[in-house]
């Protein structure tokens, strides 16, 4: 997320109630209690699916703007290649850094506040911290991925009701500046209509283990039934 918000102030603690209050109101996605290793690969995913659903905002949306911001290339447990979004990135006046751990991410953070640094991008949505920092009592709320996810939900809303348009919202998200918002914009797209493959290949995938079961559950109906008739049969006879 861009540094560059007019409405960040106006909006900040209103959207952070908002967090609050689903965060107390709704439980956590498992995914999001992870902390690390290949449980955080599915972290960003887990939260921005239910966000997306409670908020009501488009499906996929927040995923593909997560994916843009924090995504990264790791293997999964069978050597395959995955490009995840992860949630313990920051971005630092422009340079990315990717931890194991929140504790990690958190450590470097103080670092580099410590150095007078302040525009720093955190979590799952990469919050800037110089514009939306008091958004947060601290960088364990910036880092978490439900309010981190949560906040940067009412911030596309806000600016969705703003500018009256999803494409608008998604630009403002990253900048006001055309030379900036136009390359970003593209990649959320890209990412966008990726995410909505792979949730109607997986939603498919589910149909058709599901048509499978009912045959296999069918068949051994069958099976059961000529073999009692069968049965009965060598009874009579």
């Amino acid at each position: 997320m861009s540094a560059f918000h007019a409405t960040a102030d106006r909006i900040a603690w209103g959207l952070r109630a908002a967090a609050a209050a689903l965060c107390l109101l709704t439980p956590l996605p498992a995914a999001a209690q992870a902390q690390g290793g290949m449980d955080a690969a599915g972290i960003c995913r887990a939260t921005t699916a239910y966000v997306e659903q409670v908020r009501g905002l488009p499906p996929q949306l927040l995923a593909a703007v997560s994916l843009t911001e924090t995504g990264r290339s790791i293997r999964d447990d069978a050597g395959e290649r995955q490009f995840v979004s992860w949630p313990w990135t920051i971005n630092a006046e422009g340079k990315g850094y990717f931890f194991d751990s929140k504790d990690q991410a958190i450590a470097k953070v103080r670092q580099l506040q410590a150095q007078g640094m302040r525009s720093i991008d955190v979590g799952c949505m990469q919050i800037n911290l110089r514009f939306h920092g008091e958004a947060f009592d601290n960088l364990e709320e910036a880092f978490d991925p439900l309010i981190n996810v949560t906040y940067a939900a009412e911030f596309l809303t806000a600016l969705f009701d703003e500018h009256r348009s999803w494409k608008k919202a998604i630009e403002r998200y990253h900048s006001a500046t055309e030379q900036f918002y136009v390359r970003y914009r593209s990649k959320v797209y890209d990412n966008w209509l990726s995410e909505r493959e792979r949730v109607a290949m997986s939603r498919r995938q589910l149909e058709i283990s599901a048509l499978e079961q009912m045959r296999a559950q069918r068949l051994s109906e069958v099976a059961r039934r000529r073999a009692a008739a069968r049965e009965q049969l060598a009874n009579n006879s």
